[in-house]
C-alpha cells in the first residue's frame, strides 16, 4: 500500500467522507495530502462549501401534493 495517496484518489475520499468518516489511517493519509497538494485543498474546501451551502437552502417537500397509488 502506497502512503501517499494520488489526487484522483483523495478527490473520491473527500466525497465519501461527506457522509460518513473514513478510517484514522485513511484520514491520516488524506491529511499528509492535502498537506502538500494546494490544489486538493481547493477542492477540499469547495465540497466543504457547497455542502454548507446545500444544508442552509433545505426545502420542506410541498404538503399539497396528492398521495401516491
Amino acid at each position: 500500500m502506497k502512503l501517499m495517496l494520488d489526487c484522483r484518489a483523495l478527490t473520491k475520499l473527500l466525497s465519501q467522507s461527506q457522509d460518513h468518516a473514513p478510517p484514522l489511517a485513511i484520514q491520516a493519509r488524506m491529511r499528509l495530502h492535502l498537506m502538500t497538494c494546494q490544489a486538493c485543498r481547493n477542492v477540499d474546501e469547495q465540497m466543504r462549501f457547497v455542502r454548507k451551502a446545500m444544508q442552509a437552502v433545505r426545502v420542506d417537500p410541498p404538503t399539497d401534493l396528492p398521495a401516491a397509488k
